[in-house]
């Protein structure tokens, strides 16, 4: 009797554990963690073109477009160098790829009029993290070296800039990704080419009312860099840098640069604070990318994370001010 108790019991165990085990040992489809990769695998290579109107303001003098992100559903925001000072601009869509309709720029703010007594003249490849835009000066005849600073976009009328300047004796803050994590914002300030990354961390992820603190965490060189489980061993001279994460917060950086034989070059990478510098970066993925009409990713160039993790959407701009400024939209 014992033995065929024992029997009944260890076959409703059996079929109890097969029921269950498909949701315990098979990942979901839906792995948030494989969403990014996925995603980026996905991306078209050949990109829409849509335009913006300039002529509701005057080009500035000088230097060139730099980056590029997506605000919203009709909103661009597009960064720029010229002689004196550095600049951002805003261009309204009438829907972001409706091709056949031309933006126009509604707001334009040079950086230095809101930080008295900046000289920079450039501003860098740069992020948003939902409404708040951190960006990169640089150049000029400024005594401090590169900066960053930061926005509250949640107006696009109406720009404002925060009391936080993050002050740098590296040459340039030319790349630059920012996210927020959990409860704390994650800063990425890219040097020349990006061959130096520093990370930056705050203990809280809210900018209104203004506590946010930004402390370096890490130091990643490219000449110390550990690629033994990389895709490939390559580092691009990244013109920008900008973060995603998935819903598990696992966290990822893209980089956008022009290749020696003019191919435009996107790469992905997971990102492992934890680890020491010269592991925290693990190259998962690159990918060619086509750019029509004079864009190019030697210059502005971004990631639109509105619909991410589950699409990704890719930015650049052209490298001039032209009479119909030149989008390219993967």
């Amino acid at each position: 009797m014992k033995i065929v108790l024992f029997q009944i019991l260890l076959l409703f165990l059996l079929l109890n554990f097969s029921c269950k085990s498909p949701n315990v040992l098979i990942p979901s489809n839906d792995s948030h963690a494989s969403d990014v990769a996925k995603s980026f695998k996905v991306i078209p290579e050949q990109p829409v073109v849509f335009k913006i109107q300039q002529d509701t303001f005057i080009a500035p003098k000088g230097g060139h477009l730099q980056g590029i992100q997506q605000l919203d559903k009709q909103h661009l925001v597009v960064s720029g160098s010229s002689n004196n000072k550095a600049y951002f601009f805003i261009a309204r869509m009438k829907g972001i790829t409706s091709v056949k309709k031309r933006g126009i720029i509604t707001k334009m703010i040079y950086i230095n009029d809101d930080f008295p007594g900046m000289r920079h003249n450039h501003a860098s490849g740069f992020q948003l993290a939902n409404n708040l835009l951190a960006i990169g000066t640089e150049g000029g005849t400024d005594r401090i070296k590169s900066s960053v600073v930061f926005y509250d976009l949640t107006n696009p009328d109406n720009p404002k800039s925060l009391n936080l300047k993050i002050n740098r004796q590296e040459d340039t803050a030319g790349a630059i990704g920012l996210i927020n994590v959990g409860n704390k914002m994650i800063l990425a300030v890219g040097g020349w080419d990006s061959n130096r990354i520093d990370f930056y961390v705050t203990k809280t992820s809210t900018f209104i009312p203004l506590p946010l603190d930004f402390k370096l965490v890490k130091t990643w060189r490219k000449e110390t860099k550990k690629t033994a489980d990389w895709v490939n061993a390559s580092w691009g001279s990244y013109q920008s840098l900008n973060f995603i994460k998935d819903e598990a917060d696992n966290l990822f950086l893209t980089g956008f640069y022009q290749d020696g034989n003019g191919a435009m070059i996107t790469d992905l990478y997971e990102v492992h604070l934890e680890n020491d510098a010269t592991t925290l970066l693990k190259k998962i993925d690159s990918k060619r990318l086509f750019t029509v009409e004079g864009v190019s990713f030697k210059n502005g160039a971004g990631l639109s994370t509105l619909k991410a993790p589950r699409k990704l959407n890719l930015l650049a701009t052209e490298r001039d001010w032209d009479p119909l400024i030149r989008v390219n939209y993967w």
